[in-house]
């Protein structure tokens, strides 16, 4: 998987690799490797506190599962994802409602 970070924007090419992901996405970030949690749920969290206080979009490119892309969701703030697929997924619509749900979420505690 490839990552990169143009001003307030990453940019990640998702492919089949899952277990990488949110690394991957740290480090686009600017997240030194040490420290960055040793298991995909601490990255997640980490990635997601880190785009919380930005204005971002996310590409994830070439996703191939709902599963792949949910750690690499914003979680809450402003940023935006903007996920592309070579197949349809179908599980899209329950990803939807998981993000308006958490953004929802996030609103609430503010």
């Amino acid at each position: 998987m490839n990552a990169k970070r143009a001003g307030e924007n990453v940019f990640l090419i998702v492919g089949d690799v899952e277990d990488q992901l949110a690394e991957e996405g740290l480090r686009a970030l600017g997240v030194a490797d040490e420290r960055i949690p040793p298991d995909v749920a601490g990255r997640a969290s980490v990635y997601r506190s880190l785009l919380r206080d930005r204005q971002a979009l996310v590409v994830l490119d070439n996703a191939g599962s709902e599963e792949q892309v949910r750690p690499l969701l914003p979680g809450g703030g402003t940023s935006k994802v903007l996920i592309t697929a070579r197949r349809l997924l179908a599980g899209y619509l329950a990803l939807w409602r998981y993000v308006r749900r958490r953004a929802r979420d996030s609103s609430a505690r503010s």
